[in-house]
């Protein structure tokens, strides 16, 4: 348990203005390829679509420059499942 009268280290945190959760247009096997409170700029790949024979299907790309605050771990992806939720900063856009 933390002191109270000790002060806590918000230098660390990050303060996200928005959140965005990025969505697939397609089903398939889904591979998420960035983690958990890691940095992505606009245009960097972020998941990989396969079929179940392995051929690729699709790749998603960051819409936004965030950090990754949630991702789906489960490798069954249908139509409109949730891919990442990246938050979006003010002091990164």
């Amino acid at each position: 348990m933390i002191p109270y009268d000790e002060e806590l280290p918000y230098d660390l945190s990050t303060l996200c203005s928005s959140a965005k959760w990025i969505k697939s247009d397609t089903g398939g096997v889904l591979t998420v390829v960035t983690d958990i409170n890691k940095w992505v700029k606009k245009g960097d790949i972020i998941a990989i679509v396969k079929d179940p024979f392995g051929n690729f299907i699709k790749e998603y790309k960051s819409e936004y420059n965030g950090i990754v605050i949630g991702k789906s771990t489960n490798p069954i992806n249908q139509t409109g499942d949730r891919i990442l939720l990246l938050g979006i900063t003010k002091d990164y856009d």
